[in-house]
């Protein structure tokens, strides 16, 4: 389970994050968003105030993550 999957904003500091972020030409938020979906037993979930980001988020389905 995962409780402020963005940690508050913090991840949207994390160099990692944003040069993961850069590689697969998407944003920090839709690389955290699919790898809460990728943990077992976590429901993702999204919020925001700003309802044209609602579609933006949810392009993290398409992202592969390379092991």
């Amino acid at each position: 389970m995962a409780y402020c999957g963005m940690a508050v904003g913090r991840v949207f500091q994390t160099q990692r994050l944003k040069d993961i972020a850069a590689r697969y030409n998407r944003s920090v938020a839709q690389v955290v968003l699919r790898w809460l979906i990728q943990q077992p037993h976590v429901v993702a979930l999204s919020r925001t105030e700003n309802v044209e980001r609602i579609p933006h988020q949810y392009q993290h389905i398409r992202l592969r993550a390379v092991r």
